[in-house]
C-alpha cells in the first residue's frame, strides 16, 4: 500500500523512519496490549486479528499509569512520555511509534468525529499483519496466517488531506441486523469518517425547512420565485408570472434569493442555532427559479433565466455572500454550505469576496468521460475553487441508480480525487451505492483513496486482488476487472457524446436513457466474458476462502444477465405504448394484436420474477443491496406494469394507441398539416392513472396543434392496430380548445369514420377539457391505421390540444 507521510501542518511535525535494522519483532512471541481507556474495544480487535495472522496470544491490558522502562508490548490511544508529537485539535491524524520494545499507536480522539487512534490501529494491521477488508462480512475480511515481522524504529505520523471522507454515503438501508453489522465494521475498517460536523450533510436541498411556505406563503409571497407558465412545474399552471407562495401548489419551488428579507431572515437562523457544523443555504431540488427583476439583473448578460439550459451562478453566488458575510460577522465559527449544482454548477463570472466559512459541494458525475468532459470538469473545480471556498467534491449519480450492474469507474475515482487533492479540497462524498458483489473492487479502491489520494490506483487493486483471490487466481482477477473498465469507460465516451433518437426525440430523461445505455454495456459478449474469467480464476483459487471469494463476485457480475434481459423487456413494454417510468421505448416495431400483445407482457413479467428472485441473498453481506430508491414502486413500477398489461389485455381494456397519453412526446405519431405542433406540459389531462407525470417533474404532456386558418392538420398513430379476428373498436379522448371541439374533430380507423359525442357537456371537465367517445365500429382482421384531422373553418389560428387517447379492442 503506497501510504503518503504528510506534514501535520498545525504542529509542523515530520514523519521519518529512523532507519534501525530491526526495532519490534511482530509475531515472534507473545506480546501484550495495553489500552487506554476509551480503546478497550479497538484493542481487542487488534488482539484478535495479530492472533489469527502470527498464531501468538496477544492479551489486552488496561493502560497503566506509568509505563516502566522494562514494560513491553503494543500501546493503543496513549502517547509515550516526552513524546513532541503534536496536532490541529480539528484534524483527525494517526500515530504510529516504534522502539525496540514497544509499538504506540495513538491519534487526535474527539468524540464522534475524530477517531485517530483506530485509524492508526487499522493502518497498522493493513501494513504489517497483511489484513485487509476487501469488503464487509466475514468472506470479505483477509486475515492469512504469517510468518514473524520486522518493523524498524520510527515515527510515523499521518494526516489526512480529506477532512470529509464518505462519512454518511453508504446506507445499508433495509438490510438485517448482522448485515449492517458487517457494513459498518467495514466502513470503520476502511477509515471513512469525517472531521467538519454538519447538520444533515451541510448542503442538502433546505429552501423548504429555512422558509416553509406554509408559515411566511400567505403573508409574504415575494419571499418566493416569481415563476413564469413556460417554466412553471405542477399543478395549477398560471396564465401568467406568479409567485409559488401557496403551499397548495404542486411541484418544485425556490426563494425569491434577492429579496433582503429572504436573506435576513436566513441567516438569523442559521446564527441562532449556534454551532460549528455547516448549515446549508442550497435551493430546493428541481427548478422553478425566480424570474424577478431583482434576480435576473444579477445574471450575467447571455446568461440567467432564459430558453432551454440556463446558469444562474451569479446570482447564487451573490446571494451565497450575503448571508454567510451575516453569519460571520456575529458568529465566526458557524459555517454556511451550498450545492454548487444544477442551474449554479459553474464558476461565477465576477469576483467575490467570500468570508472564510463558506463551503462548497461541487457536485460532478463520473459518467463523464473523454479528454472534453474532462479538461471541462477541471476547468469548472479549479474556477470554484479559486473562489477561496473550502470546496468538496460530491460525485453525484454516477454511482448509484446503477441498476446493480457492474458500473466500474476507478480510473475516474482516480482522477477525480487527485485533482480534488491538488486544489486542497475538504472532502469527499457522493453516493457510491454498497452492490459489493459487482463493485467491490471499486469501492475499496475509492475509500482508499478518500484516505490517501496519493495511493496508487493499479498497486491497489493488485493488492485488492492478490490478498482476496491468490496470486495466480488474483492476476486473472484484476484483469477481468481492467477488462470491465475498459469495456465501461470506451462505451461510456462515445455515449457523454451523443444521446439516442429516442431520447432526442422522444423521452428525454437521463435515467431512461442510461437504462437503456447500460443493457448495451452488459450484453451476451459481456456475460460470456465473465463466465469465462470467473471459471478461470476459481480453478486457480488454492483455499476454500479464495475460491469462495471468486464465487462471490462471479454470482454477482452474472446477474447482470437477468438485469439485461429485464430492462430490454421493459422497454418492450413500453414500445407497445404502456407508460414506463424512468424506461425509453424499444423501438421495436411490435405487432398490435392481442396475442402477440400478450407474449410481451408475459416476456416482461417472466424477467422481472427471474431478476427479483435470483439468489444473491445467500452470498453475503452486502452482495447486491443498491439504495432502496432504485427499487422504489413509485419511481419503478415495472413489475406491476408488466402484470397490469396482461390483464388490461385480457379484460380487453388495453389501449392499442401507442403514447396515446404522448408521455413519450412524438414516439409513435406523426403529425402533418397546415400549422405547427409542440408537445407541452403547459396544459395537460392525465385521465388514466399515468406513473410517468411525476417523472416529468410533477408534469404530464398534451399535443398541442396549432392550425392555421382555413387549414387543417392530421395525427397518425405509426403502430397500425392489427387484430387476429374481427372487433369492436370504441375511441375516447380528451381534447382542450375554444368552442365546441366537435366542429373541428373528426376520426378514423381503417378508413372507417368514428362517430361520436362529446360527453362531457353536461358536467364540464376542469380547465376547458372535453371527453369525447366514439360509437363502436366493427374492424375485421388485419392492419388499421388509426387518423386525426383538425381543420380550422375559421379566419385566426386554432389552438387545440389533445390528451389521453385510448382505443379499446373487444370481441
Amino acid at each position: 500500500m503506497n501510504h503518503e507521510l504528510l506534514n501535520c501542518a498545525a504542529a509542523a511535525v515530520a514523519a521519518f523512519a529512523a532507519g534501525a535494522a530491526s526495532a519490534f519483532e511482530l509475531g515472534a512471541h507473545d506480546a501484550d496490549i495495553y489500552a487506554a481507556a476509551g480503546h478497550e474495544a479497538v484493542a481487542r480487535e487488534l488482539s484478535g486479528y495479530l492472533e489469527k495472522v502470527f498464531g501468538k496470544s496477544f492479551p489486552v491490558k488496561a493502560m497503566p499509569e506509568e509505563v516502566t522502562d522494562g514494560l513491553a508490548g503494543i500501546f493503543v490511544g496513549a502517547k509515550p512520555s516526552g513524546c513532541d508529537v503534536t496536532w490541529d485539535e480539528s484534524r483527525e491524524c494517526c500515530v504510529r511509534i516504534v522502539e525496540p520494545s514497544r509499538v504506540w499507536l495513538f491519534g487526535n480522539d474527539a468524540g464522534d468525529l475524530l477517531h485517530g487512534t483506530d485509524d492508526a490501529v487499522y493502518d497498522f494491521l493493513e501494513r504489517f499483519a497483511g489484513v485487509r477488508w476487501l469488503w464487509p462480512g466475514e468472506i470479505g475480511t483477509v486475515a492469512d496466517p504469517s510468518g514473524p515481522v520486522s518493523l524498524a524504529e520510527e515515527k510515523y505520523v499521518y494526516v489526512t488531506p480529506f477532512r470529509k471522507r464518505l462519512k454518511d454515503c453508504f446506507f445499508p438501508t433495509g438490510m438485517p441486523p448482522s448485515t449492517i453489522r458487517d457494513f459498518h465494521a467495514w466502513i470503520r475498517h476502511r477509515r471513512t469518517g469525517t472531521s467538519l460536523a454538519a447538520r444533515g450533510s451541510g448542503f442538502q436541498h433546505s429552501f423548504k425547512s429555512l422558509l416553509p411556505r406554509s408559515v411566511y406563503g400567505k403573508e409574504h409571497p415575494e419571499y418566493y420565485a416569481l415563476v413564469s407558465p413556460e417554466r412553471w412545474v405542477g399543478d395549477p399552471k398560471p396564465t401568467k408570472p406568479t409567485r409559488v407562495s401557496d403551499p397548495m401548489m404542486t411541484g418544485s419551488w425556490q426563494l425569491c434569493t434577492s429579496n433582503p428579507d429572504v436573506r435576513r431572515i436566513i441567516a438569523e437562523k442559521l446564527i441562532a442555532n449556534d454551532t460549528t457544523a455547516i448549515q446549508s443555504i442550497s435551493p430546493n431540488d428541481g427548478l422553478c427559479f425566480c424570474e424577478c427583476e431583482a434576480c435576473r439583473a444579477q445574471d450575467p448578460e447571455g446568461q440567467g433565466i432564459g430558453d432551454g439550459v440556463y446558469d444562474i451562478t451569479d446570482r447564487m453566488y451573490d446571494f451565497l455572500n450575503d448571508i454567510a458575510w451575516q453569519v460571520y460577522k456575529a458568529s465566526p465559527k458557524s459555517k454556511v454550505g451550498l450545492f454548487s449544482y444544477s442551474r449554479y454548477a459553474n464558476a461565477p463570472s465576477r469576483k467575490f469576496d467570500l468570508p472564510p466559512n463558506v463551503y462548497l459541494s461541487c457536485c460532478y458525475k463520473v459518467y463523464d468521460r473523454g479528454p472534453e468532459a474532462e479538461e471541462e470538469l477541471g476547468r469548472r473545480l479549479r474556477g470554484i475553487a479559486a473562489t477561496g471556498a473550502n470546496i468538496l467534491g460530491r460525485e453525484y449519480w454516477g454511482t448509484h441508480y446503477t441498476m446493480r450492474y457492474p458500473i466500474s469507474h476507478s480510473r475516474k475515482f482516480d482522477r477525480n480525487l487527485k485533482l480534488l487533492r491538488d486544489l486542497g479540497a475538504a472532502g469527499v462524498y457522493g453516493n457510491p451505492g454498497t452492490d459489493f458483489a459487482v463493485r467491490a473492487s471499486d469501492l475499496y479502491l475509492l475509500t482508499t483513496l478518500a484516505w490517501n489520494p496519493s495511493a496508487d490506483r493499479v498497486e491497489t487493486l493488485r493488492d485488492f486482488c492478490a490478498k482476496g483471490f491468490g496470486e495466480k487466481a488474483g492476476e486473472v482477477m484484476f484483469s477481468l476487472f481492467e477488462a470491465i473498465e475498459d469495456r465501461v469507460e470506451s462505451k461510456i465516451a462515445v455515449y457523454s457524446k451523443s444521446h439516442s433518437e429516442i431520447f432526442e426525440k422522444n423521452y428525454p430523461n437521463t435515467y431512461a436513457e442510461f437504462n437503456r445505455f447500460q443493457t448495451t454495456i452488459f450484453d451476451a459478449d459481456f456475460s460470456e466474458m465473465c463466465t469465462r474469467e470467473t471459471k478461470k480464476a476459481l480453478k486457480l483459487a488454492d483455499t476454500p476462502e479464495r475460491k469462495a471469494r471468486v464465487s462471490y463476485i462471479a454470482r454477482g457480475l452474472a446477474f447482470a444477465k437477468l438485469q439485461t434481459t429485464a430492462l430490454t423487456s421493459f422497454m418492450d413494454l413500453a414500445a407497445i405504448g404502456v407508460d414506463m417510468p424512468l424506461t425509453q421505448p424499444s423501438g421495436k416495431e411490435i405487432r398490435m394484436e392481442k396475442a402477440n400483445l400478450i407474449k410481451v407482457a408475459d416476456a416482461a413479467i417472466d424477467a422481472e420474477n427471474a431478476r427479483r428472485a435470483y439468489p444473491y441473498a445467500d452470498l453475503g453481506s452486502n452482495a447486491l443491496t443498491t439504495d432502496v430508491r432504485s427499487e422504489a414502486l413509485n419511481l419503478r413500477p415495472w413489475g406491476v406494469m408488466a402484470q397490469r398489461t396482461k390483464m388490461l389485455l385480457r379484460m380487453d381494456r388495453f389501449n392499442y394507441l401507442v403514447n396515446g397519453a404522448f408521455e413519450y412526446s412524438g414516439y409513435s405519431w406523426d403529425v402533418s398539416g397546415n400549422g405547427t405542433n409542440a408537445f407541452t406540459t403547459a396544459r395537460n389531462h392525465d385521465a388514466d392513472e399515468d406513473w410517468m407525470v411525476q417523472c416529468h417533474g410533477g408534469q404530464g404532456i398534451s399535443l398541442e396543434l396549432t392550425v392555421a386558418p382555413r387549414g387543417e392538420m392530421q395525427v397518425r398513430n405509426l403502430r397500425k392496430v392489427s387484430p387476429a379476428d374481427k372487433v369492436t373498436a370504441k375511441l375516447r379522448m380528451f381534447a382542450r380548445c375554444e368552442g365546441d371541439p366537435m366542429a373541428y374533430l373528426s376520426a378514423s380507423i381503417g378508413g372507417m369514420a368514428l362517430k361520436g359525442a362529446d360527453v362531457s357537456k353536461e358536467i364540464p371537465e376542469d380547465d376547458n377539457w372535453h371527453e369525447l367517445r366514439s360509437l363502436p365500429v366493427v374492424l375485421p382482421a388485419g392492419d388499421h391505421e388509426f387518423v386525426l384531422t383538425v381543420r380550422n373553418p375559421g379566419d385566426t389560428p386554432l389552438t387545440v390540444n389533445l390528451d389521453d387517447l385510448h382505443l379499446r379492442l373487444c370481441p
